[in-house]
């Protein structure tokens, strides 16, 4: 429809007017999107120019986004009667190359600050810079993921949670055959061990759990997976220097690691000493060791050149009459080029109706981020009394205890800080991880694992109780001859 058309026609001359309406809103919010995006890539490409220049001042100074960006012409003669779209349609194709240029010029200073100013190659143009490999390395990625390395606000407002979501929180076992198999455990394990398990009096950890409830990976992967949203996050906090925002991208990237992290089968138990390692999909390269048997304690690092993430989780199981309660008592702690360093607690994971009922796993607790250089403190509660379990919320601190800004979300839907949107289920992808079984003591080189991958179930546990005996028998070594 068209106003020609329509300039004689009341009726048509209405809807058409309610069509420049509509396309005036979506245009509108179109456009905002860009200015603000590419508003806050001019802000964030100056920062990263400053700590390049650092690096390789040469370089860095043959880098300019300036150029790519090209003033628009206001003087343009308009028809007599042309449409929003139109209208628009120039402005905003001016910022779609706007942020495309920023985007490559943020991913060109990104990878000079990720190389060693010794390797670089004085012959490449500034237009060569971008695919260009950040080391030289082969086991890890080429480049930083240019779609990872700028965060960018979500562009949404509404409460959601997942289609799957369980009606009074958390998220549910829909897997029958899981489901049969768990219980069926649960009840072997409560003939044998009896009402101590039931009074939560037995730490679950301390026994040995069949392999068929279990998931074919050890606890030592999912130590390793809780940092696949370290990429989003982290890659772009470790090029900025503001230590609130710092603080959001960091709570952002834990917290909302839980709804990827959902399981129902248990882990393998690693055997002391066991390790993994992989490499992140942003290049970092990721360790970890199972440190201690009893307590299971896995401790981990993860180094990128722009952030790094160590720390360990201790974990302890406990049985109620229809419910299972993990409690994680380990800590995580972020430390960036400049020093900047922030701790966090972990919480508990409650797994309900392990009897009867709905199966069903939920997050609970209160996560505390420490800002160990300027005092700033973000504190989370999830499992609010008003809301379904899955939601939670808080506020980060200054070191006087005076609110600089709220959170508030769900671990299975979004998270937003004073209204902005950080994270959301739709949205984000999280990382992948490349396990690369280099050292024998590798996860990946377990007989038990490797079969139950396989789907020989029988013949898995078989492997995983030559495993455990191995394990007691060393135990029992250590304690004859360092009985102290």
């Amino acid at each position: 429809m068209n106003i020609y058309e329509s300039i004689n026609d009341p009726r048509k001359l209405s809807l058409w007017f309610a069509e420049q309406e509509r396309i005036l809103k979506d245009k509108t919010s179109q456009l905002h999107s860009y200015k603000t995006t590419v508003k806050k890539l001019q802000k964030d490409s100056k920062a990263l120019r400053e700590e390049a220049l650092k690096l390789s001042p040469e370089r860095a100074d043959d880098i300019n986004f300036e150029e790519n960006l090209e003033e628009s012409s206001e003087e343009e003669d308009m028809p007599e009667f042309i449409s929003i779209d139109r209208i628009y349609e120039k402005l905003i194709q001016k910022l779609k190359s706007d942020k495309k240029a920023l985007k490559k010029h943020v991913s060109q200073l990104l990878i000079i600050m990720n190389r060693n100013p010794d390797e670089l190659d004085d012959s490449m143009s500034s237009n060569e810079w971008e695919g260009q490999p950040i080391n030289k390395n082969d086991h890890k990625l080429e480049i930083i993921n240019p779609s990872i390395t700028v965060f960018e606000p979500i562009p949404m407002h509404d409460d959601y949670r997942v289609p799957i979501a369980y009606k009074t929180g958390g998220l549910p076992l829909l897997d029958e055959k899981i489901q049969a198999k768990i219980r069926s455990v649960g009840k072997e394990l409560v003939r044998e061990i009896g009402r101590k398990l039931l009074n939560g009096d037995f730490n679950l950890t301390r026994i040995s759990v069949p392999i068929k409830c279990m998931q074919a990976s050890t606890a030592l992967h999912n130590t390793l997976k809780s940092a696949i949203l370290c990429p989003p996050y982290l890659v772009y906090a470790g090029s900025i220097s503001d230590p609130i925002e710092r603080m959001k991208l960091i709570v952002t990237s834990s917290m909302c690691s839980f709804y990827y992290l959902s399981t129902f089968e248990k882990p393998i138990n690693p055997v002391l000493g066991e390790t993994l390692y992989g490499i992140l999909e942003d290049g970092a390269e990721m360790y970890s060791e199972q440190s201690c048997h009893h307590p299971p304690v896995s401790h981990f690092h993860i180094e990128h050149k722009l952030y790094r993430l160590t720390g360990y989780f201790n974990f302890t199981a406990k049985a109620g009459l229809n419910s299972v309660t993990v409690v994680n008592s380990g800590k995580k702690v972020y430390t960036f080029p400049d020093g900047h360093v922030i701790s966090q607690n972990c919480g508990e994971d409650l797994f309900g109706g392990t009897f009867f009922g709905q199966l069903r796993h939920d997050c609970h607790g209160e996560y505390v981020f420490t800002d160990h250089n300027y005092g700033n403190v973000c504190r989370l509660k999830v499992g609010l009394k008003d809301k379904l379990t899955d939601y939670f919320e808080g506020n980060i601190t200054d070191k006087n205890g005076s609110v600089i800004c709220k959170a508030f979300g769900t671990w299975i839907g979004y998270l937003d800080f004073d209204g902005v949107r950080y994270w959301d289920v739709r949205q984000i992808k999280p990382a992948t991880i490349d396990y690369k079984p280099n050292l024998p003591s590798d996860s990946g080189n377990r007989k038990d694992l490797q079969l139950l991958k396989e789907g020989l179930v029988d013949e898995a546990q078989v492997a995983k109780e030559e495993i455990e005996n191995l394990q007691r028998h060393d135990r029992k070594m250590r304690e004859k001859y360092h009985p102290h």
